[in-house]
Parts: structure tokens; sequence; C-alpha cells
């Protein structure tokens, strides 16, 4: 039998890891909440702020961009792009975030990797057009933030393909 202290090392190795790896996911948290206030607090629309996270092989970067207000609702978006993962295949998430006039979030829509829609008027107009994609979506933020949008890829013998994302409110 092996020692009992070789046991108590590796357990108390192996906790560490464990409580290291939830504080390093909550720190990220922090930040990515973080740079979304100060990109907001900066009040300059279209303007890309880009904010990296080097370790490698693990990349993590932010890519914001404050699109405007919704002018009915009163409401700032945020559109921003997460890269993450190995510096050899990182993976691409796209978001758009809403926040209220005191800059408390909302909700956001996860849009896959859609990339930045323009907004014009209480719409946010998506250019799918590029790959397979031939569309144009408009979706309207006059009547409030939908629970579902609809972004259109192709229209084939009279059907419409694209994807639904839906809203997920600020807990």
């Amino acid at each position: 039998m092996k020692n009992p202290i070789f046991y108590l090392i590796i357990l108390t190795n192996c906790l560490s890891c464990n409580h290291s790896k939830r504080q390093t996911q909550k720190e990220v948290k922090d930040f990515g909440q973080k740079i979304q206030e100060l990109v907001l607090s900066e009040n300059t629309i279209g303007q890309e702020f880009i904010f990296k996270i080097n370790k490698s092989p693990y990349i993590l970067e932010y890519n914001m961009t404050y699109l405007g207000n919704l002018n009915k609702l009163k409401y700032k978006v945020l559109y921003y792009e997460v890269l993450n993962g190995n510096e050899d295949a990182p993976q691409l998430n796209c978001y758009l975030s809403f926040f209220d006039t005191q800059g408390l979030k909302i909700g956001k829509f996860y849009i896959g990797s859609l990339g930045m829609p323009e907004l014009k008027d209480d719409n946010l107009i998506f250019n799918q057009i590029y790959g397979d994609c031939n569309q144009i979506t408009t979706i309207s933020f006059r009547e409030g933030i939908p629970k579902e949008i609809f972004i259109h890829c192709k229209e084939e013998k009279g059907e419409m393909s694209g994807d639904i994302y839906s809203f997920v409110p600020d807990k």
C-alpha cells in the first residue's frame, strides 16, 4: 500500500486546481462585464474596441462596437465578438447586448457568427450577403425587444431559410 501522505498531496493539488479554474472563469466573466461597461462609457458609436488576453497556446479576444440607441426604448445596443480557444482553432461567438439608460444590462441575443448589424431608426439590419446567403433582414425594435429573431439566409423554391435566435434576459 502506498503512503497516505502521497494521496493527501495529490488530493490537495486536485482541489487547488479546481478552485483555480473556477476563480479564473469568474475573473474572465468579470473582465467581460467591465469592458462592456467601458465601451458603453466611451459613448462612441461605431468605434471598434479590441481587448486581448494571450496565454499561449490559448487566446481570448473581445471585439466590441457600440451600435447606438434604440430611440423609442431608450436602450443602448452593443455588438461584440468573443474569439477564444486554442490558437490553432479558436471559436468565434457573436452577441447583441442591450442596456438601459442607467447602463444596466437587460439581456442579449447570441447570434452565432453572423457579423455586425447596422442600427438605423430602431431597426437592426443584418446584411447576409456572403457564402451561400444572399438576404438582408431588418428587425424592428419599435414595439420592444422581440423574444426571437429570424435572420434570413436564402430563398429557394419560395421557402426562406435562416436561423432563429432567442433573447436571453439578464438575471
